[in-house]
């Protein structure tokens, strides 16, 4: 999903809201989302996930290609975790969507075609 598929599906589940205000409340909740997570504050979407940051410390990798050892810096990266809810609701529709390729788990755990 976009974002502007996300602002037709606030639109349509929100008759009252124009595109434009759905626009606006979509980069406004992701403004402060951004800047949480560059403050390094956590962000808890319960059902949902939970967004962080995660530090990295300085390292020392080996160029694959010359063989060169190059020092990498330390970085912060933005990092999500999803939740028990949704983690069990997307395996249950990919389940669905397996079944309906006509893929059957067997008691061997392998896949078998119809």
């Amino acid at each position: 999903m976009t974002k502007r598929e996300l602002i037709r599906e606030l639109t349509q589940q929100f008759p009252h809201l124009s595109p434009q205000q759905a626009e606006a409340v979509v980069k406004a909740v992701f403004a402060v989302l951004t800047e949480a997570l560059a403050c390094g504050e956590g962000i808890e979407l319960w059902g949902f996930g939970s967004f962080g940051v995660k530090q990295h410390g300085p390292r020392a990798v080996r160029d694959p290609r010359t063989g060169a050892v190059l020092a990498v810096p330390a970085k912060t990266v933005p990092f999500f975790r999803v939740a028990k809810a949704l983690r069990k609701r997307v395996d249950e529709q990919g389940e669905l969507r397996q079944g309906e390729k006509g893929t059957v788990d067997t008691s061997d755990g392998s896949p078998h075609q119809h």
